[in-house]
Formats: C-alpha cells, structure tokens, sequence
C-alpha cells in the first residue's frame, strides 16, 4: 500500500501489520522527492511496482518502488 502527504512524501507500507498490530514499523519505505505537498499517487496495474506521484511543486514523478523518483 502506498500513501502520499501534505509532509511532501510518499511511503510503502506493509498493511499486514499495520492491520494487525505486531511490533514493528509498518513502513517499508519513505521517498521525499517533492519540495512541496504531495497530492497525488498512482499505481500500475500492468506493472508490479511502477509508482507515480504529483505534488504542489509542479512536478510529476514515475519510479519503480525498487528505486529512486524521476522528475519530469
């Protein structure tokens, strides 16, 4: 599962335990690529992994959730 914030982020979650409520943090991974509010986030459904997120910073970013954010 994937979220994006008004803290300029977008994080990977595993709900699995966020749901459940083990120990442990439920974030996988956290990209901080935008300079102002990230506002909107999508996901591939041809892809496994491919993320693309917008932000208030004017930019729009596509990455593999493997790797790092590309700007365009």
């Amino acid at each position: 599962m994937y979220t994006c914030s008004y803290d300029m982020t977008v994080a990977a979650w595993n709900w699995k335990i966020a749901a459940s409520g083990p120990p442990g943090d439920p974030c996988v991974r956290r990209w901080g690529h935008h300079t102002e509010f990230a506002v909107g986030l999508d996901c591939s459904v041809l892809v496994e992994g491919l993320i693309g997120s917008c932000g208030w910073d004017s930019q729009a970013c596509v990455w593999l959730a493997t790797g790092d954010p590309v700007s365009f």
